[in-house]
């Protein structure tokens, strides 16, 4: 798998398939070693323990947006670096989920 540009991920992430960027990249597994907070992590740990996450789109080590078992985009209102948050951008944008929203159902 090569590197993945940000413009480019959009495709790969509203494929749900997995890539690799710099620091921003998708994958099957639910695994990660960042640090995750507020409700982010409650809806990650709920998600992850149910079984439910199927794809999960990682910003450096923190999960930032996962697709659910159940049809829907998840993605957490947190804030993060500005890379980050451009990051959570990207994912907007590829799954057509409006600014503001953190749970959307897209199939």
């Amino acid at each position: 798998m090569g590197y993945t540009s940000r413009d480019a991920a959009r495709a790969e992430i509203a494929a749900r398939r997995e890539f690799r960027g710099n620091s921003l990249w998708g994958t099957h597994g639910t695994s990660h070693s960042g640090i995750i907070y507020g409700r982010a992590a409650e809806l990650w740990t709920a998600d992850t323990t149910a079984g439910q996450v199927s794809y999960v789109v990682m910003s450096y080590s923190t999960p930032i947006a996962w697709y659910t078992k159940r049809g829907e985009w998840v993605i957490p209102q947190e804030k993060y670096s500005h890379t980050t948050s451009r990051h959570q951008s990207v994912v907007r944008q590829a799954v057509g989920m409006p600014r503001g929203a953190y749970r959307a159902s897209i199939y």
